[in-house]
């Protein structure tokens, strides 16, 4: 790599500018450096590609299309697994077109191409509390990952400028995880022992929770689980403020089976523990409801055939899919799963499915899918809470939007100044009482980690994005 980190991809083709143009207008990234995907050659349209790593392999990552030059030049704004610039210029020359591909890689990506990446910090941060962020930017639920990042950072810069961490700023340390509970746990050591972070706040999958849990408690850290997970029993100072599967499905299955007159699920997921405990839950709540369970798959992460399992659901007598998978597994079933022809002859209620995904999807493809969370941000700029409101003017409009998990980072992170401020201290064992306290009021996180049934909102998708069915807002 270059001294500006940054690097050079090239190729020829027979065809002329004009022709690649409309070919990756169409959807079609064959031919085209690095591209996997994208769905529409227009500025704000999500992106997939694969950034060359010296060692041979590849990274995947994906981003925004930030301008478009008509047959002559794209610009993407990478976000996963790190920030940076890709440009992609097309020459005509006399055997058709040049392609050049310029990759700006963001300081943040050292980890990926540094093996001594861990020596880079000295962990000390003189006088100010330093806090770990532990979230997906790559790997299977990589496309989530930049929005937590941009909620922790927004939190983190709001607190600062009202002293909300005391008189000297916080830090914000972010570590990915990389959809792999081997690397979460890497990357924990890396928060926890090089750097030194006084609290840790996780937006991680069950599996990743699971291999951490055991030297979190050993280590008295002070673990803020944010992502949505099945709320096993923790240790003194680890908290899980996330939806349950109980506080997804408890109202929404029936409601589905409600409007849509049916009664007959296939239940698919992610093969890893949360999925199965939304599975299990599903089982309860639909037999409560009289509802029939006609099939049952879980799909191993990052394996994207599809085919089988949807000629199971296709012949197993079903008409509702409830849907825990994953990420970029989750974009590539409900692409199949609509090339099959079967989208109008099934509803689908999915519990990981956010804007990011959508956006990778595609409205056409998802249109009809339900989702359930705990947050969804509002489409309209005259809707949108304070939160939503700041985070778009912090990052701007093509940024992803501001998903369940992001806000319930951000909310994780407000919660822990809070109780700083109470505590006035940052000894783990202070910040735990203070949280298990009733010193900090209502706040739905802290009443989810004590095991209340909170319900989720429930939306739909539409040509416009998401249409509100539900709202948890009192």
């Amino acid at each position: 790599m270059a001294g500006d980190l940054s690097f050079f991809v090239t190729a020829e083709s027979t065809k002329t500018p004009s022709e690649l143009w409309h070919q990756l207008a169409s959807g079609d990234t064959s031919g085209w450096p690095i591209l996997r995907h994208c769905l529409k050659l227009e500025v704000g349209a999500a992106v997939m590609f694969n950034i060359p790593h010296p060692n041979g392999s590849t990274i995947d990552s994906s981003g925004r299309i930030v301008e478009v030059f008509k047959d002559e030049l794209v610009n993407v704004a990478q976000e996963t697994p790190w920030s940076g610039q890709i440009s992609i210029a097309l020459k005509p020359v006399a055997a058709g077109t040049r392609i050049t591909v310029k990759v700006q890689l963001g300081s943040d990506c050292l980890p990926w191409f540094a093996v001594a990446a861990e020596a880079e910090s000295d962990g000390r941060n003189p006088g100010g509390i330093k806090i770990g962020l532990l979230a997906p930017l790559s790997g299977t639920a990589g496309l989530l990952g930049r929005a937590v990042a941009n909620a922790a950072t927004l939190a983190v810069e709001e607190l600062n400028s009202s002293s909300g961490f005391g008189r000297r700023p916080a830090e914000l340390v972010v570590a990915d995880d990389r959809t792999d509970k081997g690397a979460a746990l890497t990357a924990f050591n890396h928060l926890t022992v090089t750097e030194r972070c006084d609290v840790i706040v996780a937006c991680i999958s069950s599996a990743s929770l699971q291999a951490i849990r055991p030297f979190a408690k050993m280590r008295g850290t002070l673990f803020l689980a944010a992502a949505m997970s099945e709320h096993t029993p923790s240790g003194e100072n680890f908290f899980q403020f996330g939806e349950t599967p109980l506080d997804q499905l408890a109202a929404s299955v029936p409601l589905m089976m409600e409007r849509t007159n049916s009664r007959h699920w296939f239940i698919i997921g992610s093969d890893y523990i949360w999925p199965r405990s939304i599975g299990m839950v599903a089982n309860e709540v639909i037999d409560r409801h009289d509802g029939v369970i006609t099939g049952e798959h879980y799909q191993p992460l990052g394996a994207p055939q599809f085919d089988e399992v949807i000629d199971r659901i296709s012949k197993s007598g079903a008409d509702l899919i409830l849907s825990s998978l994953v990420g970029i597994d989750a974009v590539l079933f409900e692409r199949a799963f609509f090339e099959s022809g079967l989208r109008s002859k099934f509803r689908t209620l999915a519990t990981n499915f956010d804007d990011s995904l959508l956006d990778h999807t595609g409205r056409a493809v998802a249109d009809g899918i339900w989702s359930t969370q705990e947050y969804f941000m509002p489409t309209l700029a005259d809707e949108m809470d304070s939160v939503a409101r700041r985070y778009r003017e912090r990052f701007g409009e093509l940024a992803p939007r501001l998903s369940s998990m992001a806000k319930s980072v951000y909310d994780s992170i407000h919660l822990y100044a809070q109780a700083l401020g109470i505590a006035k201290s940052a000894d783990p064992a202070d910040i735990s009482s203070v949280l298990r306290s009733a010193r900090l009021g209502g706040s739905r996180l802290l009443s989810r980690d004590r095991g209340k049934v909170l319900t989720t909102e429930l939306v739909e998708v539409t040509p416009e994005g998401f249409r509100q069915i539900r709202t948890n807002r009192q």
